[in-house]
Parts: C-alpha cells; structure tokens; sequence
C-alpha cells in the first residue's frame, strides 16, 4: 500500500491536462511456495488484494475525478484482477476503459 500512497501522491501534483502511464503489475498476492512455475501465471490476488486495488482506483477517483483511465493487463490472471479491481475502485464506466489483454503491456494505468 506504500507503493500505491507514492504515486497518488505523485499525481496530485499533475496538471489536468497531463497524460500520465503507470506501470502496475499487481496487487498482493499468494506466495509462490510450492506452486510449480508453469501454474504461477494463474496464481489470483488475494481477497486483501482486491480491496487494496479497489481502494487505489477510488483514491485516484478523488484525485482526478474528471480523467478517463485506460487499464490494459498482460495474460498473467493477477495482473488482469489488479486491473479490473482498478476500475471497479475508480467507479465509472464513462470516465474508464478496460482494453483487454495485450501482448506488450504489464497492467499499465493511463491517466
């Protein structure tokens, strides 16, 4: 959650008009003990993962209520729940756009 305070309050001190890419990769999540590495890619963040996401995308939503967000994710099931947790936390479809899995990406957040 340090992480997440740091860049809020980053963009409190943005301009309006500023594009920003946030670079997220994933809430918190489960460890890896004793999970082989070719089931890691399916791994889910935990329930206080969720909420810790949510919380980010509301908190963004009281920094910068009026910014339209585009949330991407890789093919990584932890990073597309960050991602979509983001949103339901950021809380309007207007203003948000989920672009789906791509390729390049590691969950970044457009702002």
């Amino acid at each position: 959650m340090i992480f997440c305070k740091y860049i809020l309050n980053l963009l409190k001190d943005v301009s309006e008009n500023a594009r920003i890419v946030a670079l997220i990769r994933h809430s918190k999540r489960p460890s890896f003990q004793g999970i082989p590495d070719h089931l890691r890619e399916a791994v889910e963040i935990t329930p206080e993962g969720i909420r810790m996401a949510r919380e980010f995308g509301a908190s963004l939503r009281q920094i910068s209520p009026n910014k339209r967000i585009f949330l991407s994710y890789n093919s990584v099931k932890r990073c597309e729940m960050t991602a979509r947790a983001i949103r339901g936390g950021y809380s309007s479809a207007i203003l948000s756009t989920d672009l789906g899995y791509a390729h390049e990406f590691i969950t970044p957040l457009l702002i």
